[in-house]
């Protein structure tokens, strides 16, 4: 019974995920290269002409090959004042350079839907109209290419999934981390491992599970407020409806 409670429970945090971008804008063009690796911090274009690509396309990664997407984003005078997060999935994994800083790592997939990391923030306040220079440093996912080189396969093909530019509501945001972390606790001091938790935090957990009595009364007491918490969300009523009835779910 409890596992089926806890699942309702993730689908519902899930459901929110939907709803932390207020507006986003598709980014289907953009320019590609391809180079190879030589050392760290130094690779060799093979290729000075840049190419087009559009989202959808399939580009193949091996051993020691760099590809490259760069592309310039404006910020719309709509997003003007708010959060503004880049959320792209180019295939493998790959370093995000903005205005020539390096800001973030990706990480995506061959299946979909599988993408860990895929935001990379632009601005807590943006400026509309303010432009920034991408460039993505893209490769093989290595971990995940180890089963298909144990097959004898030498390349994989990746598909650019998506690009876009998003305005965050931060409060659905702050919302959906909170439930998802405290899911998480729940799940940890359960039994399970969690993959978002860091470390030290897990060690904690582990250690209230060592004193049974504590970790199950602590485990109780945490799922009766995430659960009271996203009743309290009007999930099948209008984004609006849903938005207003987070202020409710945060007293819990």
């Amino acid at each position: 019974m409890s596992v089926v409670r806890e699942k309702i429970l993730l689908n519902k945090i899930n459901q929110l995920k939907q709803y932390i971008y207020a507006k986003a804008v598709n980014l289907n063009d953009w320019e590609t290269r391809v180079g190879v690796y030589k050392t760290p911090g130094s690779n060799e274009v093979l290729d000075e002409h840049w190419q087009n690509i559009s989202v959808g396309a399939r580009w193949e990664a091996k051993d020691d090959i760099v590809r490259w997407f760069r592309r310039k984003v404006t910020i719309p005078q709509e997003f003007d004042g708010q959060k503004v997060v880049l959320d792209i999935e180019v295939g493998g994994e790959g370093l995000v350079y903005v205005n020539g800083e390096m800001k973030s790592a990706i990480t995506s997939y061959i299946e979909p839907d599988r993408a860990t990391r895929r935001r990379v923030l632009l601005a807590t306040k943006a400026k509309g109209n303010e432009s920034f220079d991408i460039l993505i440093e893209a490769g093989l996912h290595y971990m995940e290419f180890a089963k298909y080189r144990s097959k004898g396969m030498e390349s994989i093909e990746y598909q650019f999934r998506s690009a876009k530019l998003c305005q965050v509501d931060t409060k659905v945001e702050k919302y959906y981390f909170d439930a998802i972390v405290t899911y998480e606790v729940i799940q940890v001091l359960g039994g399970k491992s969690s993959g978002r938790l860091p470390k030290n935090i897990q060690e904690m957990l582990d250690s209230f599970i060592k004193f049974d009595k504590y970790g199950n009364v602590i485990r109780e007491k945490l799922l009766e407020a995430l659960e009271s918490s996203l009743l309290a969300i009007d999930f099948d009523f209008s984004r609006e409806r849903i938005l207003a009835s987070i202020d409710n779910a945060e007293e819990y």
